[in-house]
């Protein structure tokens, strides 16, 4: 039986908002990553979504954390909400390219797909096939890709379904494509019982690793569920 390696976070950590509730009151912006990465292992960074990232801010951050910290990288939405996966073989390099900065660092991508995009096992298959030798995961937002075509796809490609919890979506799936998990726990909140059975499911997949992100909000209280689904785990 594998041994189930759990890295545990938040989406993004330089939030002036969090000074004074899970940052020293008078930290500075330069020290936040140091801070962050002494008390977990992993970080979502959604700013990448927005901007294509450079690898001078790549080997600054891997200068920052310890040995065992990774980051996960929520890829551009040139990529997937401007060209929706298609023809972006190009934008896949630079990305790769910029990433190499993280030197050791680097953990899953994070492909979120824009609601309005249904099914097109196609070109799902067609962009699966630019990720080879790349760990992985798929935030798919239209529910008509949640297939048996859909979890076969990514199953040969080595590529986690990400599992998204939302307030305003049903209930998702948790099905095991990948020989790791990525889950984005997104609800305000969760109370122990809650985060006690969200790692029961994990524990069942049979995962060598598992991602475990929650949200970022004004309070921090994002930290605080990261900080008892830790101690859980």
């Amino acid at each position: 039986m594998n041994h189930l390696h759990i890295y545990i976070g938040t989406s993004g950590f330089a939030y002036r908002e969090w000074r004074g509730s899970f940052y020293p009151a008078e930290i500075t912006a330069g020290d936040m990553l140091a801070f962050y990465s002494s008390l977990f292992k992993t970080v979502e960074i959604n700013a990448t979504f927005y901007k294509m990232p450079s690898r001078q801010i790549m080997e600054q951050w891997s200068r920052q954390v310890p040995e065992d910290f990774c980051f996960a990288l929520k890829a551009p939405a040139l990529i997937t909400h401007y060209k929706k996966l298609l023809n972006v073989e190009d934008e896949m390099l630079s990305f790769m390219k910029a990433l190499k900065g993280l030197d050791g660092h680097l953990g899953p991508l994070l492909f979120q797909l824009p609601p309005s995009l249904a099914a097109d096992q196609n070109l799902l298959k067609n962009f699966l096939g630019l990720l080879t030798g790349t760990q992985a995961a798929v935030e798919f937002r239209h529910p008509s890709w949640f297939t048996d075509d859909t979890y076969k796809a990514l199953e040969n490609a080595g590529c986690a379904l990400c599992v998204s919890d939302r307030e305003d979506l049903p209930e998702p799936p948790l099905i095991r494509t990948a020989r790791f998990g990525y889950l984005r726990l997104r609800r305000d909140s969760y109370d122990q019982k809650s985060l006690k059975e969200w790692r029961e499911r994990v524990n069942a997949q049979g995962w060598e690793e598992a991602f475990v992100f929650f949200r970022h909000e004004k309070t921090g209280q994002g930290t605080k569920l990261a900080e008892l689904f830790q101690r859980l785990a």
